[in-house]
């Protein structure tokens, strides 16, 4: 239910994201952090209605929420340049830009790992193991959502 409302500003992140090459990559990337804010907005509104926080754990856990977010966003943000990059780059592909894009998107990924692997523990000394576990689910649901949009989206590689 919760992920029908988020859909369509993912839907529109990664329209806008796949559509950099069509125009000036400063009016896309404005287009991109407006939606990312929208984005982040509802998923901050699912996580309240998920987690059943008591008081006392909402206490703790919505400033650690915020410090991961934020730090997230951060490395997402090298997530959205690849994107860019690739799009802007996507006719005239050499094998240099791929390979500078690939390793990009491997630091991307080892980045994000690191991170959540960082803020797992963090989360476990404030909240039960069995919140912990609900609150990454609901992390990677949201995450999974934005993967497979992107993936339908954005054309392999000639």
């Amino acid at each position: 239910m919760w992920m029908r409302k988020l859909l369509p500003l993912i839907l529109l992140l990664c329209s806008t994201a796949t559509m950099v090459c069509a125009q000036d990559v400063a009016d896309a990337g404005e287009q991109i952090e407006v939606i990312r804010a929208a984005t982040a907005a509802e998923r901050k509104i699912m996580v309240m209605k998920e987690m059943n926080l008591t008081a006392q754990e909402a206490e703790k856990f919505w400033p650690l929420y915020e410090a991961y977010r934020n730090e997230m966003r951060s490395v997402g943000d090298l997530r959205v340049r690849i994107i860019t990059d690739y799009a802007a780059s996507y006719s005239n592909m050499t094998n240099e830009l791929a390979d500078e894009l690939l390793d990009d998107y491997v630091d991307y990924i080892d980045q994000r790992q690191d991170l959540t692997r960082s803020y797992i523990k963090k989360f476990r000394a404030i909240l039960p193991d069995s919140k912990v576990m609900r609150y990454f689910q609901l992390e990677h649901k949201l995450d999974a959502a934005v993967d497979f949009e992107l993936a339908a989206r954005i054309p392999l590689v000639e």
